[in-house]
């Protein structure tokens, strides 16, 4: 068994770095066509174009690594077939399952090096590529969305507060409101207010602040100061700057901690909280895929059903892709919660991939 084993993983190792190669460099091809165009409009270098494709790559490797694993599988089984390598590997009283036990391994093991790569390399890549081209290349600015207007939050649920304006680039608030009600909201306790803010160190430096102490509605002190430093509100200027980076440039631990400021100041969250739940559900694809092409490896040789069958694998492939794009999308409008709308797909194709495994031996 430990030939078969070696043999089939020698196979499937050689088949998928030829198919990972050839793929790369149709779909560099075709990002060229679409974007080379536009790179000279803006006068790119030819090293500043090389090296925007190459930043590319880990992007193009992470989305279609499932269709990498599908043909990889399929070409691999098309052959035990059409070799009769299968048929003897049956006669042998080995099961189809255990022939593919470590086929499985493989695609589990590439699912969590998918997931590494997703979460360490790519986010960098990303990053990377997106100053090459909208500064080195565009000629542009990227800067976090450093401006806000307008902000309420909570501090438990008795605090509210109000800032009108926020300004990252030199950490300062504008019109600041914090008020503390009673437990049962039938009165005010506190209110401070101030005209502006300004962060030094570790605490804000509040202007022209004026604080109120209430009791049973009526005031019973009253305080103002022109200068006050002191953490009146507890948010700092990191939690109000909203990150102008996409979520496919923050790993998992930096859009946890995104999602996290976004709570804090009230925002809407979905659609970063389903990228993050993707960013675990989307690399196992690359398992639940796999499975759609081990039917094929029961056809006989003269069988017209291998062509067939890798039509039908193909096409749930792409369907599977399309359907993580729709959950998604109905995800980030809130039609899904966050949580099924990144594993319903594969949940509902792992179902269908383990039935793709049954079939093959039978």
């Amino acid at each position: 068994m430990r030939i078969l084993d070696r043999y089939l993983i020698k196979e499937f190792i050689k088949t998928f770095i030829v198919i990972f190669f050839a793929s790369s460099i149709l779909f560099i091809v075709i990002d060229i066509i679409d974007q080379l165009s536009k790179m000279l409009k803006y006068g790119a270098t030819l090293n500043q174009a090389t090296l925007y494709y190459i930043l590319r790559l880990p992007y193009l490797l992470t989305l279609t690594s499932p269709v990498i694993m599908l043909i990889t599988g399929l070409f691999l089984m098309n052959n035990l077939a059409k070799y009769n390598e299968s048929i003897a590997v049956r006669a042998a009283g080995i099961s189809i399952k255990r022939m593919l036990f470590p086929l499985i391994i493989i695609g589990l093991l590439v699912s969590i090096m998918i997931g590494w790569f997703g979460d360490y390399v790519l986010p960098k890549a990303e990053e990377k590529r997106q100053i090459l081209y909208q500064v080195e290349i565009k000629k542009g600015d990227v800067r976090d969305k450093l401006l806000r207007t307008k902000i309420f939050f909570q501090e438990g649920d008795e605090t509210h507060n109000y800032v009108a304006f926020f300004s990252g680039h030199n950490n300062e608030m504008r019109v600041i409101d914090k008020t503390i009600v009673a437990p049962d909201f039938s009165s005010i306790l506190t209110r401070a207010e101030a005209t502006s803010a300004k962060w030094d160190s570790d605490e804000w430096l509040y202007k022209q602040l004026y604080q109120r102490d209430f009791k049973a509605g009526s005031l019973i002190k009253y305080q103002y100061q022109d200068e006050l430093k002191d953490n009146i509100m507890t948010v700092t200027p990191e939690e109000f700057i909203r990150s102008g980076k996409a979520t496919m440039s923050m790993n998992y631990r930096e859009l946890s901690a995104y999602i996290d400021r976004l709570k804090k100041l009230n925002d809407n969250y979905s659609k970063e909280l389903v990228d993050l739940y993707m960013k675990i559900s989307f690399p196992f694809a690359n398992l639940i895929i796999l499975f759609f092409s081990f039917p094929i490896v029961s056809s006989s040789t003269r069988s017209k059903n291998r062509g067939y069958i890798f039509m039908i694998g193909l096409s749930v492939c792409f369907i599977f892709l399309i359907t993580f794009q729709i959950t998604r999308s109905l995800g980030y409008s809130e039609v899904l919660s966050p949580l099924v709308a990144a594993w319903a797909p594969n949940v509902f194709f792992a179902m269908v991939g383990l039935y793709f495994l049954h079939k093959a031996e039978v």
